[in-house]
Order: C-alpha cells, then sequence, then structure tokens
C-alpha cells in the first residue's frame, strides 16, 4: 500500500529573493548588468562639465562670424566624366555577351 503523504499547514516560512538563481542565471546576468548601467548613467550624472567658453583664446572670441553665400553663389553640379559613357557602353555589350551565353547554354539544357 502507498504511503499517503500529509501536508502540513501554518505559515510558509519566506524564502530569500535570489534563492533560486544560480551564478550563471541569465537572471542574474541581467540584474548586475541593470545595476551597472544604473550606476554609470548616475556617476555620468555627477561629472562637471567643462566651461569651453572659458578655455577659448581671446582672438577666438573676437573673430566675425564667416560670410553666409546663397546657394546661387555655388557652380551647379559637374556632368559626369565622358569616360563614364564608354565604361557603360562595355558593360552592356559585356552583359549582353553573357545574357547570349546564358541562352544558349539553356538551349542544350532543355530537353
Amino acid at each position: 500500500m502507498p504511503r499517503r503523504r500529509t501536508f502540513r499547514c501554518g505559515p510558509v516560512p519566506p524564502r530569500p529573493v535570489l534563492a533560486g538563481l544560480s551564478l550563471t542565471s541569465p537572471v542574474l546576468a541581467g540584474l548586475v548588468v541593470a545595476s551597472l548601467v544604473l550606476v554609470s548613467l548616475v556617476l555620468a550624472g555627477c561629472a562637471p562639465f567643462p566651461r569651453v567658453a572659458e578655455h577659448s583664446p581671446a582672438r577666438v572670441a573676437a573673430a566675425p562670424y564667416p560670410a553666409l553665400l546663397p546657394l546661387d553663389a555655388f557652380p551647379e553640379a559637374t556632368p559626369p566624366a565622358p569616360e563614364g559613357a564608354a565604361i557603360a557602353e562595355a558593360l552592356d555589350a559585356e552583359a549582353a555577351a553573357l545574357n547570349a551565353r546564358a541562352a544558349a547554354l539553356r538551349r542544350l539544357a532543355a530537353p
């Protein structure tokens, strides 16, 4: 006859939060990474900002702003080099030759 299990009634003792986590657990690794990111952000927020205006030379501060030019003052785009047309024609001829060769191979392979 099998033994009957008895269940105890009463308060359940508290378990530690990280009791079931091993050192290789992905949950624990995520907690460690999140903690490191949080600490890094807090430390970065406490860093003093450099005062760039105080360290720049006086001649830089006194220099005038550069003149702004309208877009019409710039030259128009230059046309492509004439060698580009020759290269395009050579590539088109090579593509046509390869297509002809592929068609010949398809005819040979057709039943």
